[in-house]
């Protein structure tokens, strides 16, 4: 959990506040917090909480400038932002994130995406996702788009840079110095402070190779799309290859390798659209009504060993296949369960607003 006592408030409140909400709280009862969680964040996700009967969950936000800073603390689940959600507005801004305690993998797009303490992440909105999270404490920034300059995130929709790293330490020593100033902070004091971390975040994307200008049209090309989809609708074959795109596409193989350079290579896109798959059938197949067995999800999946198969995705997930397609959220499904009090529902209005001016 965060400690508030971590933050290390001045004695002088500041004389005009930067604006702030608490849309949910852990001293509320287990059910209104429900509500509340699930109220708060409806636009950007649809949740799964593991075990809804002792959920807790606490959500921050202050408003500094065009960017909302987010303090969350919540019990495991599951965040799923479909298309749907990506079409209801609040997509035109990046998500700065670091885990202060917890963990969390999943995808971002095509991409694998992992959360922990020693990474500090910048994803990019506009992107499905769908990430399994343990308990966690998180501090976040809502970038709008429009103020981040490199074009390395339009090429690459999840940045990630270790806080063992020089560059990934400067942005971890960033986010925690304003985590601490923040709340104390008065309004005249959002600009500099933005500014602050928009220029180090700038700072950081700028170095980052860049794709040549025919790697850029390539990736935006159709035929590079239909090509992802071809893999995709093949994925139960377990001798699907480069040949196979050449010979679907009637081109060469040095064509493919230059339309999935920046997918790591056409095997690593193959095993990573296989390992989401077998993920995603996992998680939402019912053990006590399945007739499908894990070692079947594998073989679907295009796996043909079983043991390989799991270990592959014990190095990519962090669990277990059995620990998926077992031990699964329990899903609230009701928008509304309890009644909130008026205050809390002017709080989660407000956060929802700033969101969506996000862009």
């Amino acid at each position: 959990m965060i400690s508030k006592s971590s933050l290390a408030k001045s004695t002088v409140l500041p004389t005009n506040p930067l604006p702030r909400v608490r849309p949910c709280s852990q001293d509320m009862p287990v059910d209104h917090c429900i509500t509340a969680w699930t109220e708060t964040i409806s636009s950007l996700f649809e949740i799964k909480i593991r075990d809804p009967d002792i959920f807790t969950a606490s959500a921050e936000a202050y408003l500094l400038g065009d960017v909302v800073f987010t303090i969350t603390d919540f019990k495991a689940q599951t965040f799923n932002r479909s298309v749907r959600h990506t079409r209801l507005g609040a997509t035109d801004h990046l998500v700065l994130e670091l885990y202060l305690t917890g963990s969390g993998s999943g995808c971002l797009g095509d991409d694998f995406i992992a959360m922990s303490p020693y990474q500090v992440n910048l994803l990019d909105y506009r992107k499905t996702l769908f990430t399994t999270v343990e308990d966690a404490s998180v501090i976040s920034f809502v970038i709008p788009r429009e103020l981040l300059h490199s074009t390395c995130i339009e090429c690459f929709p999840a940045q990630a840079w270790h806080t063992e790293a020089p560059q990934g330490r400067l942005l971890a020593s960033m986010m925690k110095e304003l985590w601490r100033v923040i709340p104390e902070s008065d309004q005249k004091d959002a600009e500099p402070l933005l500014y602050a971390l928009v220029g180090l975040l700038n700072g950081v994307l700028t170095p980052k190779q860049q794709r040549t200008a025919y790697e850029q049209s390539c990736v935006q090309t159709s035929t590079l799309a239909a090509m992802k989809a071809f893999i995709r609708a093949n994925l139960h074959r377990s001798d699907l290859n480069t040949q196979d795109l050449c010979q679907a596409f009637n081109c060469s193989r040095a064509t493919v390798y230059r339309c999935f350079k920046e997918e790591s290579g056409v095997e690593a896109y193959i095993r990573n659209q296989r390992l989401k798959y077998a993920f995603h059938q996992l998680s939402t197949a019912k053990p006590d009504k399945s007739k499908t067995p894990i070692y079947r999800v594998a073989l679907e999946s295009g796996f043909t060993d079983p043991a390989y198969f799991s270990r592959l995705f014990k190095q990519t997930f962090g669990v277990n296949p059995s620990e998926v397609f077992y031990d699964k959220p329990r899903s609230i499904t009701s928008k509304v369960i309890v009644a909130l009090d008026a205050s809390h529902h002017e709080h989660i209005k407000t956060f929802r607003s700033w969101i969506a001016q996000a862009r």
